[in-house]
């Protein structure tokens, strides 16, 4: 049973590599997410969907994101409490012997082998929680290390993605990089209904709302003079495909394979900094305009990261009227870490079948 975090569409889509692997071993999977999530699950992968309610986490346009964490906090642990009593009885209902959480940490059992996936190892803040960033890495890591495993999406070494959020000085001994998970490695492309002809400009929305929208205005005006064709995406499950007369396309959700075809083809991409998009493009080797959602402080900072070693532009939200369009293009070619990464995920999908029938105190010292 696979259980993702339900704050924006990432943690749901970056699973899918590990599902796919899973079922080719023969494994029966169980997909624990909220209703809303499931048109995000690609039917390629032909998992059993269990419904699974979450909190919604919602930004403010007014208030800053730590302010807002703060007020969603006593929700969060309340949903963690739940969590842990709803997946208890989830396991006896179907038979589960392997628990994989994707940065869902109540979704946890000491009776079956459980696996806890995080990028954020160090969790970087900023505002009223900049001096509790310390003890905040410190308290993830330490349900990390709850369970049987952690898995940590990214690369081991310098050439890594995530830089300071998923490198630390000594790592436990059940803490291992499992490699860049995106669902752009197992889909294969499919062109969009109506898709317009010629070159187009790719704009990728993402995240909660309000920012999302906040986001797609304030594009949309900066490329009112732009004079080729425009592809926005804007990232909405179960909404239906909306058009406007200042864009050329505006689809309102596609699967997978659909987003695969426009990103292999797009003449420039623009989208946020989330972790999973930067997965979904390094797998791609197709670089971006970076604009991190404000006040979120991992996509700040890998944003940054990413510029600096010269692999993807960026420019802060507030900055947009004075973006200059050459930024789409020119940037130099991505690291190829696509062999070495799927390495590291075989590596982690095999051990779990020898592991998971072992006792507790054994499973770790494999």
């Amino acid at each position: 049973m696979i259980t993702p975090l339900n704050w924006g569409i990432g943690h749901t889509t970056r699973i899918h590599p590990i599902v796919s692997m899973l079922k080719q071993k023969g494994h029966n999977i169980f997909i624990a997410i909220p209703v809303s999530m499931v048109p995000v699950i690609d039917k390629e992968l032909s998992a059993e969907i269990i419904p699974f309610p979450s909190v919604t986490i919602r930004y403010s346009s007014v208030l800053p994101l730590p302010v807002m964490i703060l007020l969603h906090l006593p929700l969060i642990l309340i949903q963690a409490v739940r969590d842990y009593y709803r997946i208890s009885s989830l396991i006896k209902k179907y038979n589960i012997d392997i628990l994989i959480s994707d940065n869902r940490f109540g979704v946890y059992n000491k009776k079956v082998y459980s696996v806890y996936i995080t990028h954020q190892l160090n969790i970087i803040s900023s505002g009223i929680l900049r001096f509790a960033g310390k003890s905040i890495s410190l308290l993830h890591r330490k349900i990390a290390g709850l369970y049987d495993e952690c898995w940590i999406p990214d690369m081991p070494g310098e050439t890594n993605l995530a830089g300071k959020l998923s490198h630390i000085s000594a790592l436990k001994s059940n803490f291992r990089y499992c490699g860049i998970l995106s669902r752009m490695s197992i889909l294969s492309p499919v062109k969009p209904a109506n898709l317009p002809e010629g070159a187009f400009l790719l704009v990728i929305l993402s995240g909660p709302e309000p920012q999302r929208s906040i986001l797609e205005k304030l594009v949309i005006t900066r490329l009112s003079s732009y004079s080729g064709n425009i592809i926005v995406v804007a990232g909405k499950p179960g909404h239906s495909a909306t058009n406007s007369n200042e864009i050329t396309k505006r689809y309102s959700y596609l699967s997978g394979g659909e987003l695969k075809y426009l990103i292999q083809n797009s003449a420039g991409i623009i989208c946020r900094s989330g972790y999973s998009t930067v997965m979904d493009l390094v797998t791609m080797n197709k670089t971006a305009l970076l604009i991190p959602t404000p006040g979120q402080t991992e996509q700040e900072y890998l944003a940054t990261s990413l510029k600096e070693k010269g692999w993807f532009n960026s420019t802060p939200q507030n900055k947009i009227d004075k973006l200059d369009l050459r930024e789409l293009t020119g940037i130099s070619t991505l690291p190829n870490l696509t062999r070495d990464s799927e390495k590291l995920i075989e590596t982690c999908i095999k051990g779990l079948t020898k592991k998971r029938t072992l006792p507790a105190k054994k499973r770790r010292n494999l």
